[in-house]
């Protein structure tokens, strides 16, 4: 793909022969929304919603750094930004839009979640659960938040304090083998070997 400018992004550049047809339609009518009114960042923000829809992520990023530049508090930027770079392997920088976007919509528990996985990623096991906490404060029900949660306390070398949140897990999903493996770990850990 080539662009003419750094930060510009050319529909017709993504386009490759083997593009489906939809996706062809659906982009170039971002575009030409976009071009009918370039000032208008809700039109960019829909062009940049579409990249992403379809993996365009590079390009998504471009746009949706272009939108920040303008207008640094469109808190939804913030949050596709992340999504994007995460998905590019770019973590550190993924984990500081995540962070603006919760900064701008603290409510937001599900980017919550976000952090906590890729703090985890990033071997931040500590951090992790501080997010992964807070998300279920929102979320009290999330088998998969309490699972990372024991997991983390099982690499922590606290399997005595795993072992709620894996039971919990299981109890809504009692063939969950994540659990069930990290259970058992728990288990042989804190010296509980006749369960």
């Amino acid at each position: 793909m080539t662009v003419t400018d750094s930060r510009e992004v050319k529909i017709e550049n993504l386009i490759e022969e083997d593009t489906a047809l939809p996706v062809i339609r659906a982009l170039i009518g971002c575009e030409s929304i976009i071009q009918s009114n370039p000032a208008i960042l809700d039109r960019k923000l829909s062009l940049a919603i579409q990249l992403c829809a379809y993996d365009f992520h590079e390009s998504a990023v471009r746009v949706l750094q272009e939108i920040l530049r303008a207008d640094p508090t469109i808190h939804e930027c913030h949050y596709r930004l992340g999504y994007s770079l995460e998905l590019l392997g770019k973590v550190d920088e993924a984990l500081v839009e995540f962070q603006r976007y919760l900064e701008l919509e603290p409510q937001q528990s599900v980017t919550l979640y976000r952090i906590g996985e890729l703090l985890n990623r990033n071997g931040d096991i500590e951090s992790s659960n501080e997010y992964l906490l807070r998300y279920l404060e929102g979320v009290p029900d999330c088998p998969a938040g309490k699972r990372r949660i024991g997991q983390n306390l099982i690499t922590l070398n606290k399997p005595a304090e795993a072992i709620q949140y894996l039971e919990s897990t299981l109890d809504r999903f009692p063939r969950d083998r994540g659990s069930l493996t990290a259970l058992s770990q728990a288990f042989l850990r804190s010296g509980q070997k006749e369960k």
